[in-house]
């Protein structure tokens, strides 16, 4: 399946991978042929819905999630999502962090998000406090 980005007649396409409850992760055209022969599904995991699969290694059975894969993320590495769509997984769209680094960009990210939250934006009207 395609996503259409814009309405325009050259609009990027963009391939969906069909996730399980009817939901679809967002991949670049180059990792689609690989990660279509995957069975994924849709985990909840820390406050957001990620694309994983499950493989058999020596018997026991183990979580790959898709973003983590595409990245060829270290088990010392966190992936984060830039435009927070945990199930966007373009390559343009993720980054390979330390611990410390996701740490940070997680809490610079939410005090963004609070301080939007406590101003009026209206276009024309210089910021001020709600």
């Amino acid at each position: 399946m395609l996503l259409k980005l814009s309405p325009t007649a050259s609009a990027i396409r963009l391939p969906l991978i069909p996730l399980s409850h009817g939901k679809f992760a967002i991949v670049d055209p180059e990792d689609y042929p690989h990660l279509s022969t995957f069975h994924w599904s849709l985990r909840k995991s820390h406050w957001k819905w990620y694309a994983v699969r499950r493989v058999r290694f020596h018997g026991a059975s183990q979580l790959i999630f898709m973003h983590r894969q595409i990245c060829q993320a270290t088990c010392d590495q966190h992936v984060h999502h830039r435009n927070h769509n945990s199930l966007d997984n373009r390559r343009c769209n993720l980054i390979a962090l330390s611990p410390r680094e996701h740490d940070l960009l997680d809490r610079l990210d939410r005090l963004q998000v609070k301080n939007q939250a406590n101003y009026s934006t209206n276009p024309g009207e210089p910021l001020r406090l709600t």
